[in-house]
């Protein structure tokens, strides 16, 4: 698998801004919807361990294992280990659920800063894991939220202000209270994928932009487009391995 690496952005400088070789990722990994995301930085990639169960050392692909790629140094950082409890998930379902199974039912996503993998098998809760330390592979369990048929293949997006989980499901953006245990609900036909949008539409020299983007993300968020303003879009990075796909930081 080639690995490859442009950076975008940055002034005129970088107009001729070409693919640079970098060193290949210690298994395969994709571009796969949800199943890699970039948290300060660093490009999260879930290893397809259904499909691929070696890796090109020969190495067996662990469940849940999670490849590091650092866009600063553009070098491989290795892989971390899942949450013990989601690795063990298939050998205590007793045959209830496959390695692919378990595959389908993980996402990665960036919450408030933190690389979260998001476990949502059918019929059980939906498990928000917080990495709390990288170097020692430290998961926690902050949220498990109740199941419900609304939730499956959902994409936790933002914990708000006021501890409520912003949650993107099919047609709908859903606001879920963690005391009450109960959802607000926009509708949102035909949305599949939901995205935190971090950047500020508004000049910084304009005297009136803190009120004006107030004023605006709430007219936005009434009308069911779910984004947050805070501050400003950095360099753009993009990934390229066979295929195309890409990341932003």
């Amino acid at each position: 698998m080639i690995s490859e690496v442009i950076t975008l952005g940055g002034g005129a400088g970088n107009r001729n801004a070409s693919w640079r070789e970098r060193p290949c990722p210690p298994c395969p990994v994709t571009s796969a919807s949800k199943k890699s995301v970039v948290v300060n930085g660093v490009v999260y990639f879930l290893l397809d361990f259904g499909s691929h169960r070696f890796t090109y050392n020969g190495d067996r692909v662990e469940p849940c294992s999670v490849a590091c790629f650092d866009l600063e140094t553009e070098e491989w950082m290795g892989t971390l280990r899942g949450p013990v409890q989601v690795c063990n998930f298939v050998e205590s379902a007793n045959g209830m659920c496959s390695y692919s199974d378990l595959y389908r039912k993980l996402s990665l996503v960036n919450m408030n800063g933190f690389l979260v993998m998001v476990h949502d098998p059918l019929g059980c809760p939906l498990d928000l894991w917080f990495l709390i330390d990288i170097e020692k592979c430290l998961w926690d369990r902050k949220y498990s939220i109740a199941f419900q048929y609304e939730n499956l293949f959902a994409q936790p997006l933002l914990v708000l202000e006021d501890g409520r989980i912003a949650i993107g499901a099919s047609d709908l953006l859903r606001i879920y209270d963690i005391v009450s245990e109960s959802y607000t609900e926009f509708q949102m036909a035909g949305s599949r994928l939901f995205a935190i949008y971090t950047g500020n539409l508004l000049s910084l020299n304009n005297s009136f932009a803190s009120e004006v983007s107030i004023s605006y993300f709430y007219s936005v968020f009434s009308n069911t487009i779910f984004c947050a303003m805070q501050g400003n879009i950095c360099e753009l990075y993009c990934w390229h391995m066979n295929f195309f796909s890409h990341a932003c930081q």
